[in-house]
């Protein structure tokens, strides 16, 4: 499984960004706008937050996000191997990271065998030209 560590974009003047970090990257839109959405949620600067209100405000900005049903006890290995093609955020404990095609996008390592407690799909206008184009031409 593939991970890409990146740098935190609030250039340290944030802490406990992941939701925000996640959503900007399952969504493609720019950190600052995903920020702007997380205040406009209740957020505030270092303290974390909880995804569903923040993906409340989210959809008011036309953004589609879909709650994935999780069983219970779901690695994120067994969830990568069901869930391989598309943009989601997958949340454990106190973490929230994004997982783009199979490649985890976060700041920090996430072990294989780590829990997965909710996970949430978001549909791209890109992505979901791909899976039409995979549907058409592969699938029968």
């Amino acid at each position: 499984m593939k991970s890409y560590l990146m740098k935190n974009p609030s250039n340290g003047e944030d802490t406990n960004n992941c939701t925000i970090l996640s959503l900007s990257l399952a969504a493609n839109i720019p950190y600052k706008e995903a920020n702007e959405i997380g205040i406009k949620a209740g957020r505030k600067i270092n303290e974390g937050f909880y995804l569903e209100p923040l993906y409340k405000e989210a959809r008011k900005k036309g953004i589609k996000i879909k709650k994935v049903p999780i069983k219970s006890k779901i690695n994120l290995k067994q969830f990568v191997s069901n869930y391989f093609f598309g943009r989601f955020v997958l949340a454990n404990d106190d973490h929230a990271f994004c997982l783009i095609n199979g490649k985890i996008h976060d700041v920090k390592e996430n072990e294989s065998n780590s829990i997965i407690e909710s996970a949430y799909q978001f549909e791209v206008d890109s992505m979901t030209k791909i899976k039409e184009y995979f549907r058409d031409h592969y699938f029968y």
